[in-house]
């Protein structure tokens, strides 16, 4: 019977323990809750009182966090285990309006490049979507919630927090409007956060299904040029740059690329072949490639009397006819540079030419030239 009775008597300091507690820990809220909603009108005041626009932002998304805040010790139940909001009816009414401000204060911070203000306006905007207090009564459709998304993985990028840009990029690939940034957001990420020779393998393999899928996308092109350049393997280089031609007969820049690759390995012959490609299909920025075509010829001349004289200075006859005329191929192309350029502002076609036509003999138009040398 004593055993019985001492524990009841324990039972009941439980349940008033436990009751206490309960009690305390709804005044705390209650207290909580009151502490922040002055806060929050505090931060209204200075909102609607203000003029500069740095600090009106600020308090948007200052009073968009406290009402949110101010919202959760709100909702907290009482002993009862009942809810009953003192604030929020209220507070939901005067934010409304404000939360959509909150976009106009993510443009404003990075128009500033202020960053870091900016993600944490978009973040504030779009951590609040599924909050009570924007969706009482009248719940709305969010036509902005996927533009704050998307600029805050564009930010987070920038400020290479990859893991976020990840998370919000995710968000957006079934977007119509914004899938293709999404995607290309992500693929970023891949390409900033490669370390091992495996990640850069696995990189290139997925940019290039994206290339293939996305074609038109010049920025799969971009990053696939990019890591073949900087693998220094002019052979994979290569090879990239002739399947490009294949599928895209028309993109000049191959071209280009592909008689600069060449022109570096000293195979003349090939970089003449694709600079005349790029003179079929380009009228307009014709100077460098007519400069490159010269030097190709100039250097293919003196390599060849270079590897065919021998011990006496002399070069076998049936030779000097051919090297003569790389030389006046020379002479043709750079010639037509000095028309289209005379003041040497975009190539330096007198040295080269000088040596064509010392080559050639013609002394007075090789004087003539070397006296630019030093203009």
């Amino acid at each position: 019977m004593k055993y019985q009775v001492l524990l009841f008597y324990c039972l009941c300091v439980c349940l008033f323990s436990s009751f206490k507690v309960q009690a305390q820990n709804n005044n705390n809220a209650r207290r909580m809750a009151k502490q922040l909603n002055k806060q929050l009108e505090v931060v209204i005041d200075k909102y609607v009182q203000v003029s500069d626009s740095l600090v009106m932002y600020r308090s948007v998304v200052d009073a968009i966090k406290l009402g949110q805040e101010c919202d959760k010790y709100d909702a907290m139940p009482d002993i009862t285990g009942q809810v009953k909001c003192q604030y929020r009816e209220r507070n939901s009414l005067l934010l409304k309006a404000m939360r959509r401000l909150i976009i106009d204060a993510g443009l404003y911070f990075y128009k500033k490049n202020n960053k870091e203000e900016a993600l944490n306006a978009f973040e504030t905007y779009i951590y609040s979507a599924d909050s009570p207090l924007f969706s009482l009564k009248h719940p709305e459709i969010d036509n902005f919630l996927n533009e704050a998304i998307f600029y805050s993985a564009v930010i987070a990028y920038k400020l290479g927090d990859y893991t976020k840009t990840r998370k919000f990029s995710e968000m957006l690939i079934d977007k119509d409007e914004y899938a293709r940034d999404a995607v290309e957001l992500q693929v970023l990420c891949l390409k900033q956060e490669m370390q091992t020779k495996e990640d850069s393998i696995r990189y290139c393999n997925i940019v290039k299904s994206m290339h293939e899928n996305d074609y038109d996308n010049d920025l799969y092109y971009s990053m696939l040029l990019e890591y073949y350049s900087s693998l220094k393997n002019d052979r994979e280089y290569i090879s990239f740059l002739q399947s490009e031609i294949g599928k895209s007969p028309k993109r000049i820049e191959n071209y280009i690329l592909l008689g600069d690759a060449y022109m570096k390995q000293n195979k003349w012959d090939e970089a003449i072949s694709y600079y005349n490609e790029v003179l079929i299909r380009d009228t307009i920025n014709i100077i460098p490639i007519y400069y490159n075509i010269g030097i190709c010829y100039n250097s293919k001349a003196i390599a060849m009397k270079d590897s065919l004289t021998n011990e006496y200075g002399n070069i076998p006859k049936k030779y000097r006819h051919v090297i003569r005329e790389y030389f006046v191929e020379s002479v043709r192309f750079l010639t037509k540079v000095s028309c289209l350029d005379p003041g040497r502002k975009k190539v330096d076609w007198a040295v080269p030419l000088y040596i064509a036509y010392y080559a050639l003999s013609e002394k007075k138009k090789a004087a003539d030239l070397k006296k630019l040398f030093h203009n």
